[in-house]
């Protein structure tokens, strides 16, 4: 089956992730001939991660802006002379991809049925927005969420029908389920010493991942637990804000500013606890990994992360942009090691039973067979 990818974000972050892991993992469930339709800057990326299928076909392209008609024509053209049996959107916002013009490209080219995978659309939008997104919703044929709390979002805030939508739960790689306890390694490369506590986060540092909120409880940290120390692993336009914030609160050598980081696996094994303080998230990768290497994560209670972590069984839950129950939680686990190793211990075994790559990928290619059968039979 021949399935083109569409991605029109300037950076790679979960939901790039996301289309990256089935690019990896469809070969293995049968035969596809892929497509990958990304932005020059994310392919470089693409690239710099390795790994990519053999023989996969790439085609550097990005919009102009929505009224950008020159790049709509580009798109059409490229795809009329492709002509995949499917084309599979990737929507990290609910109005990315032209506002979803690009699925009435697609079927306009003879694309037989597009897919979208949405990521957060818990943003209504403007008005002028919403109505684009419903028009040209009526040109995907299934909606794929990567949480129930996404499906319900698209049927209330985008009036999507809930025939159309189908939650496949984001997942990881089985691999990080026998990760290491500990690395002494990444602790001396870091300057960490062998009797600190450490604290990992890791996110793009934009508003919507709350790092104000865990450099604040870094303070309060601090009192109860002075060995404490923070790893934020991730880039973005709050850097420079994030580390001036720290300094003002006098904890700056308590946290550690990673930047972009492409070892997050060796990271989780130098660490004691996991931490994300979100305002608002999908369905998120990081979290997900954390648990998966065993680690006792603390999170907001925010949109689907409780489908992730069941509160103080797998990981515990705190309220959003609350500062003080973010420390009280951090506290409360590195003064308690047999809690912390009790609640990695549950999260692995919750990945294990139900969020793992293979999984995830496989229900895809099931949509994806469901949807272009006769394609499917072709490439058979």
């Amino acid at each position: 089956m021949r399935v083109a990818f569409f991605l029109d974000a300037p950076y790679f972050g979960g939901a790039e992730y996301h289309i990256f892991q089935l690019l990896t993992g469809l070969p293995k469930c049968g035969r596809y001939e892929m497509i990958l339709i990304l932005p020059p800057a994310l392919l470089k990326i693409f690239r710099a991660r390795g790994s990519l299928p053999v023989g996969i076909e790439t085609w550097p392209f990005r919009f102009h802006g929505p009224l950008d008609f020159v790049g709509y024509w580009r798109l059409f053209r490229f795809l009329r002379q492709k002509q995949p049996a499917l084309l599979h959107i990737n929507l990290p916002g609910p109005h990315r991809a032209n506002y979803s013009a690009v699925a009435a490209v697609a079927k306009l080219a003879g694309v037989p049925r597009v897919v979208t995978t949405e990521h957060l659309p818990m943003s209504k939008g403007r008005l002028f927005e919403r109505v684009l997104k419903f028009l040209f919703s009526h040109f995907v044929d299934r909606v794929i969420t990567v949480s129930y709390a996404n499906k319900g979002y698209l049927e209330r805030l985008h009036r999507i029908p809930p025939n159309k939508i189908i939650p496949i739960h984001s997942a990881v790689d089985r691999s990080l389920l026998t990760l290491a306890n500990q690395n002494p390694q990444i602790r001396t490369e870091l300057g960490i010493s062998s009797n600190e506590q450490v604290i990992l986060s890791v996110g793009s540092l934009q508003d919507r991942k709350g790092f104000e909120f865990l450099v604040r409880a870094a303070v309060l940290v601090e009192q109860s637990c002075p060995r404490a120390r923070f790893l934020i692993a991730g880039d973005g336009p709050l850097r420079a804000n994030l580390q001036s914030l720290a300094r003002e609160l006098a904890v700056a050598e308590k946290i550690l500013f990673l930047g972009f980081r492409t070892d997050i696996p060796r990271l989780l094994e130098a660490s004691d606890l996991f931490v994300m303080s979100s305002l608002y998230e999908g369905f998120p990768l990081a979290l997900l990994e954390a648990m998966a290497a065993g680690k006792a994560s603390i999170a907001t209670a925010v949109n689907a992360i409780p489908e992730a972590i069941e509160n103080e069984r797998t990981g515990l839950l705190v309220p959003s942009q609350d500062e003080v129950a973010l420390a009280r939680a951090i506290v409360r686990l590195l003064k308690n090691p047999d809690l912390a190793s009790k609640l990695g211990r549950s999260a692995r075994q919750t990945i294990r039973e139900h969020f793992l790559l293979d999984q995830m990928v496989a229900k895809y290619a099931q949509v994806y067979t469901t949807l272009a059968p006769d394609a499917e039979r072709a490439a058979a």
